[in-house]
């Protein structure tokens, strides 16, 4: 993924900030769908540590899971933080059961998406 992209991604992921709800939110959902087929377009949209900027899982999960992603599969996700990853889950694997948890509940926790 190029840095051009990745910028991108980012700006799109803090738009809420800087617009009201009823224009970012719609802006969001289209990117979020475009970027629904790439683990690590998905992992710098929602700020995990899976991406390129921290741990590069991201290509080793395309590459073992991409395959399942029309399936109705399971996927456990054991510490969660803030959930970012589940988010990524939910959208890369759209069929799948997502569930996670962590030994320290969240402070705020956000709504389902």
């Amino acid at each position: 993924m190029n840095a051009a992209l990745t910028q991108a991604l980012s700006h799109v992921r803090a738009l809420h900030l800087h617009l009201p709800k009823r224009i970012a939110s719609p802006i969001q959902s289209a990117v979020e769908r475009a970027a629904a087929r790439s683990p690590t377009a998905l992992s710098i949209l929602y700020d995990t540590d899976k991406g390129p900027q921290r741990h590069s899982y991201t290509d080793t999960y395309r590459k073992l899971i991409g395959r399942m992603r029309s399936k109705p599969i399971t996927v456990l996700e054991i510490g969660i933080d803030k959930g970012a990853s589940l988010r990524l889950w939910r959208r890369y694997l759209p069929k799948a059961t997502v569930v996670g948890i962590d030994l320290d509940p969240p402070r705020n926790p956000s709504p389902r998406d």
